[in-house]
């Protein structure tokens, strides 16, 4: 499962190299990496919009908002914006807490800690 993680990386690289060509990807690159990071939740829509224009899609401080259900409620949603930066620091944390946990029943004999 690690090696997932590594290998969808290394496609989105290449992919990004072809589509933007090779003498281009480090000029884009340096014009874009002297941009700060944004603080997302004080953004309204607009300036979000405003802050993507700016950027290309796969930018590490690209914005993207999504909408959660609220437990509890059957209409109500709140919009969760986010940069890529911060959804994909939180996926590689959730695929290392779930590769955790299978780790850890794979290694339990089944037998508590009193029986040895």
């Amino acid at each position: 499962m690690k090696y997932f993680a590594s290998a969808a990386t290394l496609a989105a690289a290449i992919a990004l190299a072809i589509s933007t060509g090779a003498a281009a990807a480090p000029e884009a690159a340096s014009a874009t990496d002297q941009i700060a990071r944004p603080d997302v939740p004080k953004m309204s829509r607009a300036e979000i919009r405003a802050f993507n224009a700016k950027l290309p899609p796969n930018h590490r401080y690209y914005i993207t908002c999504r909408q959660a259900s609220v437990t509890g409620s059957l209409a109500k949603v709140t919009r969760v914006c986010l940069t890529r930066e911060d959804r994909e620091r939180i996926a590689r944390s959730a695929q290392d807490d779930t590769n955790a946990t299978i780790d850890r029943s794979r290694a339990s004999s089944g037998c508590d800690p009193y029986c040895q």
